[in-house]
């Protein structure tokens, strides 16, 4: 087939794909050093458990409190003008962070307000983020051109922790703070150089440029337009089912981020250190699903695929409160990367797959909002039962979830969309 002939890199030859995705590739590492950072800084503030799994609630809530409006907006707007705002607010939001630190007036509520602040320039950012990728590029190349993001992201989670867990002890917080600031000046360049032009098709030297979108199609929001997004998503059958099972899943899977500080903390009695490399090891999880995934799915149906990861980390968040002995957390945290990529990008897949480019960023923004909410809700669901019943219990009450969930997947045969 044709777009199988496509090489991973090629889409790198449109010279605004190649300059988004650079950009974006360094916004992704200090986010990923920003979020291990903000979470240990947040487990040193406060002895609650529910305030250090709200962490998650309060980067998801954005998402499932925008995702629509900001899908809305994805297909209302120039994508490049909206991504320009959106990067400032979230670097705004990480540099005021690193100066509360610096002037001491961190704490909790703060860290958890800022840290909402950022989540809301990413829940604008995200659906304009994944519709622009189809325009910036030749069709046969879309499919190279989401392997490539994924690659930069699991790169990014696998580096970001890594470096975090290294400077956070002789260096505070503060600079890495400062660090996704300034790691974000490459978008913002970037997309106000996008911004200044009305042009948002492919930006190829070779072969044939995309047109560019309809200027009067992006100059206002339309409420017709809002409702007809969330119409389509929630009237399809097997969309409305893929909302239903991905909510579930990541209610359930979220426990391991959210809860993962104070298993460091309080059953292995380590440092950031060790946090950042619990999180560092997950990242290289999901980098070695990126070279596997391909392979597998050769050789197995998607729904298999997608029971088999479910059962994986499933498992781990079973034995994770046993393993106290120190490489096998990390052990665990690679398993848990791997299965992680794998329901990601077999859910992720489906939900873009399901619609036309013309309603893709609002149906996507619904397929946000759900994975979103439940992350939301399902982080703080799991702070307060670690506060009721204890770490040992509720990490194993959310495996023995997401093992019903794979058999739920495998008995349904979910398939691609």
């Amino acid at each position: 087939m044709q777009a199988q002939s496509v090489s991973l890199f090629q889409p790198l030859r449109h010279q605004r794909f190649r300059q988004l995705w650079f950009a974006n590739a360094a916004a992704n590492l200090g986010t990923w050093m920003q979020t291990c950072a903000a979470a240990w800084t947040l487990a040193s503030l406060t002895d609650s458990a529910l305030a250090v799994a709200l962490m998650p609630s309060a980067m998801y809530a954005p998402l499932f409190l925008f995702s629509l409006a900001a899908g809305l907006a994805a297909d209302s707007f120039h994508r490049g003008r909206l991504l320009l705002i959106m990067s400032g607010v979230r670097m705004a939001a990480a540099a005021a962070m690193a100066f509360a630190v610096m002037a001491g007036h961190a704490s909790a509520t703060v860290v958890l307000l800022l840290t909402f602040a950022l989540g809301c320039g990413n829940a604008f950012s995200l659906p304009a983020w994944q519709a622009a990728t189809s325009t910036l590029v030749a069709h046969e190349e879309i499919g190279a051109a989401a392997r490539l993001n994924n690659l930069s992201y699991n790169l990014s989670a696998l580096l970001g922790p890594w470096l975090a867990g290294m400077l956070i002890e002789p260096l505070g917080a503060a600079p890495l703070f400062l660090a996704n600031a300034l790691s974000l000046s490459a978008m913002l360049w970037t997309c106000w150089r996008w911004s200044r032009t009305s042009d948002e098709g492919c930006a190829a030297p070779a072969g044939p440029a995309q047109p560019a979108a309809d200027p009067s199609r992006r100059s206002s929001f339309n409420w017709t337009a809002f409702q007809l997004g969330i119409h389509s998503a929630w009237q399809a059958r097997s969309y409305r089912r893929l909302l239903i099972q991905s909510g579930a899943i990541f209610f359930a899977s979220v426990a391991y981020t959210a809860l993962l500080p104070l298993f460091v903390r309080d059953t292995l009695h380590m440092e950031g250190s060790a946090y950042g490399m619990q999180m560092g090891a997950m990242g290289a999880g999901a980098v070695l699903s990126a070279l596997l995934t391909a392979r597998l799915r050769a050789l197995l149906p998607a729904a298999w695929l997608l029971a088999g990861a479910l059962a994986l980390f499933g498992a781990v968040l079973i034995l994770l409160p046993l393993l106290r002995l120190w490489p096998l957390p990390l052990l665990a945290a690679l398993a848990a990367g791997l299965a992680w990529s794998l329901i990601v990008t077999t859910l992720n897949g489906q939900a873009q797959s399901a619609f036309p480019e013309a309603l893709r960023a609002r149906t996507l923004s619904v397929f946000i909002l759900a994975v979103a909410g439940a992350q939301a809700a399902g982080a703080a669901f799991w702070g307060m039962l670690h506060e009721r019943i204890g770490l040992a219990i509720a990490l194993p009450c959310a495996g023995a979830m997401l093992l019903v969930c794979a058999i739920l997947s495998f008995h349904l045969n979910i398939k691609e969309l």
